[in-house]
């Protein structure tokens, strides 16, 4: 049976799912409600991580609490998993929007800048 080793301090995971996502500390406290202070703070071991802010935190990174405590240097997913998981945690509304907009920008008459092409 293979066991999953769990990283007793998770911090330093969070700076490599943070930096893998493209995204600054103060977006991801902004995103659970900390300060940009205690991101610093748990990114470098000098606070402890409780199951529910692994919890926020997952929700605001798009991801599993499980990835959040895999060591350092562990394969990340690929980026479309993020993805995925942000389009998974939107509300109906936002698909439904995303969809009309889309079909709406195929509908619409293409404008060209210059003359037209000869016939």
């Amino acid at each position: 049976m293979h066991k999953k080793i769990i990283d007793p301090n998770p911090g330093l995971r969070l700076a490599e799912i943070r930096m893998h996502l493209k995204m600054s500390q103060q977006q991801v406290a902004t995103a659970i409600g900390v300060s940009l202070g205690t991101i610093q703070h748990y990114e470098h071991g000098r606070a402890a991580i409780t199951v529910d802010r692994i919890k926020q935190l997952a929700n605001a990174l798009n991801c599993e609490p499980a990835i959040l405590l895999e060591p350092p240097g562990a394969p990340l997913p690929p980026i479309s998993t993020f993805l995925i998981a942000s389009w998974q945690r939107s509300s109906p509304g936002h698909v439904v929007a995303f969809f009309s907009s889309r079909r709406s920008m195929r509908e619409a008459p293409t404008q060209r800048a210059g003359p037209e092409p000869p016939s």
